[in-house]
């Protein structure tokens, strides 16, 4: 059956605001356009008009036009309130990681009114929050921490980890798969004596700093190469300023490359490597896991480093909580993110 006018003036707006020809924001052509487009009576075409803003397709503004409605505005508006974020990490804006990761939700469309509230980690430990909050984007606890943080009814958002728990959102990157990539491009660039810095016995010590550790053994492993165990130089000596433990290993070990399981160890390790003598920082080729940017001052050393997508962390992170605070039955996220290898040798 042929369609009268005013069902094809519906019909026609409905496809161009569907296909993006009208896009969100737009105007549409005027009432009297309409009108000699479609020869009917300017009644009929406001009739029209106000079928397209029952279904949330149309707005009209008093004294400017009609125009293409962002069908999530009541929404998005909602999430641009003042929104409190709990943290046990974040507000210590470290450069290499927490800033960056606010520097995501500052760019985030979600990234208005929010505010930072730090929170006692040992408080959270033992299941209490304290603090009035919308949400919180916590460090790495036991799964039995998080069934009492559950007991708020807040969103809970991990840094770089996973729970067991159907109700926590993640946002991480594969530690293990990118550490061993990593590697595996040094050892195939003729580099087979290359210390892992900041290893740790179990991940009680360290998920992250783990599951990268276990990525540079198994490069060697997968290349058929041994694993050279007495490369290995703790992170407790290292972050617990063990000078005498760390001078001792940079003098009686022969290594050509270093890979660091963090940022945190190559900013505390390179300062002793010259001065404990055997080795000059410069000749040797450099991998950490983080970014070093920020650090400026060892911009001539040949050194690579996995950039972590941090900001991309943020933007994420931010819409999500957003969402979930005010949907409870929205979706938990589980996002694993690529990171970059940047290599400046």
């Amino acid at each position: 059956m042929r369609k009268n006018s005013s069902e094809q003036l519906y019909e026609d707006l409905k496809a161009r605001i569907t296909r993006g020809e009208l896009a969100v924001g737009m105007a549409i052509p005027s009432e009297n356009v309409l009108c000699g487009q479609y020869r009917i009576s300017r009644p009929t075409v406001r009739r029209v008009l106000d079928k397209l803003c029952s279904r949330n397709l149309l707005e009209k503004r008093p004294g400017i036009g009609t125009f293409v409605k962002d069908p999530e505005q009541e929404t998005k508006s909602y999430m641009y309130a003042d929104f409190r974020i709990g943290t046990d990490h974040l507000a210590d804006y470290s450069p290499h990681y927490s800033i960056l990761i606010i520097n995501g939700f500052n760019d985030s469309p979600y990234g208005r009114n929010y505010y930072l509230k730090p929170l006692d980690s040992r408080k959270l430990e033992k299941g209490i929050l304290d603090v009035d909050v919308d949400a919180l984007i916590l460090k790495n606890y036991p799964d039995s921490v998080y069934e009492k943080l559950l007991r708020y009814k807040k969103p809970i958002l991990v840094n770089n980890h996973r729970s067991a728990l159907k109700e926590i959102a993640s946002i991480s990157v594969d530690d293990y798969l990118e550490a061993k990539r990593a590697v595996d491009y040094l050892i195939r660039y003729g580099y087979h004596d290359i210390a892992c810095i900041g290893s740790v016995s179990s991940s009680k010590e360290g998920e992250s700093s783990y599951w990268r550790m276990r990525g540079w053994e198994d490069a060697f492993l997968e290349t058929g190469l041994k694993v050279p165990e007495h490369l290995k130089l703790p992170g407790a000596s290292v972050l617990g300023y063990d000078m005498s433990a760390v001078s001792k290993f940079i003098a009686s070990r022969k290594f050509n490359a270093a890979f660091f399981v963090n940022g945190s160890n190559f900013t505390r390790f390179v300062p002793c490597c010259n001065s404990a003598g055997g080795h000059d920082i410069h000749r040797l080729k450099l991998l950490v896991f983080d970014n070093i940017e920020p650090y400026h001052e060892y911009d001539t050393l040949a050194c690579a480093y996995i950039k972590m997508p941090l900001e991309r962390f943020g933007l994420l992170a931010l819409e999500y909580l957003r969402r979930k605070a005010h949907d409870p039955a929205y979706s938990v996220m589980n996002a694993v993110l690529p990171c970059n290898m940047i290599v400046r040798y």
